[in-house]
């Protein structure tokens, strides 16, 4: 298992699975051990984060009160510590074909995964005209990292000049119970696709996920170095590129 000196060093990655990678990190402590930020977060840890994203095809809402049981287990901020990150969730979960749930961040939490320069207003609106007037869903689910896997499924604005938001979009994917195929729905562009998260918010703070997944993020084309679609994390081997040296 490679030790925390070696995490730390992309060339010990090489030739080895993003699973074999993810339990050593689990092993030390978790991401925040590997990249504290007393450091610089280095440029390629970022550019290869999607290995370790994981992409359910189907997805079924759970009950409101079994979601919101769930999403109070999974949020690990007291409003004390981090007001932002305390209410980060929307409170609806979903299961995804292997029994792993999926949890659907506040709508304001998808803003950056749209088109439109990230301003005060974006956010405000996102905020106060709730998920049905925000074109994305954004859902996470932790993996003991401290970081999680992160997709997000597009919600179709229909009536855009009508402000009723019963005519807008959808404040769930799906209705209660049912498996909806999300395969067709995902957000693919790779300017505002969902990409795995070192840091995740409702387990580390919004102060760690900033410093290791917001501030790092490039919104350009060939930053990320994606692993082949619909592939296991055991079949994602990092390999030696000339873009990460």
């Amino acid at each position: 298992m490679l030790s925390l000196s070696e995490l730390k060093n992309y060339e010990s990655w090489i030739g080895r699975n993003a699973i074999e990678v993810r339990k050593a990190a689990i092993a030390v402590g978790g991401w925040t051990t590997v990249f504290p930020w007393t450091n610089p977060f280095p440029a390629w840890a970022s550019r290869v984060r999607n290995f370790f994203n994981e992409t359910p095809t189907a997805l079924k809402l759970l009950g409101w009160m079994e979601g919101w049981e769930a999403a109070g287990r999974a949020n690990k901020i007291r409003l004390s510590e981090d007001f932002l990150a305390a209410n980060a969730l929307s409170g609806d979960v979903y299961q995804d074909q292997t029994g792993r749930l999926w949890y659907q961040m506040q709508g304001v939490g998808a803003v950056h995964h749209y088109k439109g320069k990230v301003t005060g207003w974006k956010e405000a609106k996102a905020l106060l005209l709730t998920q049905r007037h925000v074109p994305v869903f954004k859902l996470i689910s932790p993996d003991g990292t401290g970081g999680s896997s992160e997709i997000c499924i597009h919600n179709p604005q229909l009536n855009r000049e009508n402000w009723n938001p019963v005519t807008r979009g959808n404040l769930r994917i799906g209705k209660e119970g049912k498996w909806v195929d999300i395969k067709r729905r995902l957000v693919l562009d790779e300017l505002y696709r969902g990409s795995y998260n070192y840091s995740e918010t409702i387990i580390m703070g919004f102060a760690y996920h900033k410093f290791m997944d917001v501030t790092p993020h490039k919104a350009a084309y060939g930053f990320y170095i994606n692993p082949p679609s619909g592939t296991s994390l055991a079949a994602r081997r990092f390999r030696q590129l000339d873009a990460l040296r």
